[in-house]
């Protein structure tokens, strides 16, 4: 049985062990644009990504946005065919994918050695790394796991596992935004658990949850998805909250796009924007994200992530002003050890003429 479905339906991995490379990303990216996709990915029934997680990221940045699904048990293999593609033909994309295929494997591993090292203790990992190359991964780990953890704002640590926390200079600025706007209608995108809705509920008249791993949620879906499918149904809305660990930059884009010309009153806007993480830990930055610039993903230097807060400032400014908004800051706040970016906005449509003006500027 095949189907076909989006993306962003898919779910990555959070406990990958490979944290890839620069090289092995860049690779990759540039054999998606120039050859196509490739190899199929593997994914769990509950559509998780088992393998393929760095090629399902680059791929939706890359606006391959369809998936063909193969069900599968197992008992028989799943054949991808190219029909665009001859291996006889001399120096073509068919040979050269078959060298892609496998450069990008050897070059984008990069072993998570505390993931790895928890999953050895989970599972028989015996015939896949030897004792020596354990005991390796255990020495670049470094010691004292417990003792190496900071302490932050609030009390709590923060890389303790403890998810479901709300740091507390977020939730204050979260809940000084939600009373500055009207009380009608909130949107709370990546809504997880509900812990900000739950907050929401004692100002709004009505909050839409959305969250495509939540099942207790109004729409269980991608936030890009209800944007692009039932955000008309909801203009009237005072207040919106992109909660997204990674970053909602596209997300955000697609919002101000479609409410161009539409949304006729002020609201509140706030933001997650995670990939601080992603810049540290990595070691990659994708410019056109934040509207900076055509290159594509790049390697992340260390002013990418010293200025991710400026960054994430200057995007809002940026694509506010494409679609014919105004943007104030109201907060600003950078937690989790410098990794998330935290925003709170007051976004008001521009005098009329301001976006003419604007995109004559462009």
């Amino acid at each position: 049985m095949t189907d076909e479905i989006d993306i962003h339906e898919l779910t990555p991995d959070a406990q990958n062990a490979n944290e890839g490379t620069p090289r092995g990303l860049k690779l990759l990216d540039e054999s998606l644009r120039e050859l196509g996709a490739g190899r199929s990915i593997l994914l769990d029934k509950h559509f998780r990504i088992i393998a393929g997680n760095k090629t399902v990221e680059r791929a939706a940045d890359l606006g391959l946005d369809k998936v063909i699904v193969v069900e599968s048990d197992g008992t028989r293999l799943v054949a991808v065919r190219r029909t665009d593609l001859d291996l006889d033909e001399p120096g073509g994309k068919a040979r050269k994918l078959a060298y892609a295929d496998n450069r990008i494997a050897e070059l984008d591993l990069d072993w998570d050695a505390e993931r790895v090292l928890a999953d050895a203790q989970a599972m028989d990992l015996a015939e896949m790394f030897t004792d020596a190359e354990l005991k390796e991964f255990a020495r670049s780990a470094g010691p004292g796991e417990e003792s190496d953890r900071q302490i932050g704002r609030g009390g709590r640590l923060y890389n303790a596992g403890e998810g479901h926390d709300i740091e507390p200079f977020k939730l204050a600025y979260r809940i000084e935004a939600a009373y500055r706007a009207a009380g009608g209608l909130a949107l709370d995108l990546y809504s997880g658990e509900g812990q900000l809705a739950s907050w929401y509920e004692r100002r709004f008249e009505r909050v839409i949850r959305v969250d495509k791993n939540v099942a207790d949620v109004d729409y269980k879906i991608p936030a890009l998805k209800f944007l692009q499918q039932h955000l008309p149904e909801f203009m009237a809305f005072d207040f919106v909250d992109f909660d997204d660990e990674g970053s909602p930059a596209r997300e955000i884009q697609t919002l101000f796009a479609i409410i161009q010309g539409k949304k006729q009153r002020p609201f509140m806007l706030c933001l997650t924007d995670g990939n601080g993480l992603n810049l540290k830990l990595r070691g990659k930055f994708n410019p056109e994200m934040y509207l900076q610039d055509n290159d594509g993903i790049r390697a992340a230097t260390a002013e990418d992530y010293e200025q991710f807060e400026e960054t994430v400032t200057q995007f809002i400014e940026q694509v506010a002003g494409r679609y014919g908004f105004t943007p104030t800051p109201i907060s600003s706040y950078r937690g989790r050890e410098g990794n998330v970016v935290y925003q709170t906005w007051l976004i008001v449509p521009a005098p009329s003429g301001a976006l003419e003006q604007n995109e004559a500027n462009h």
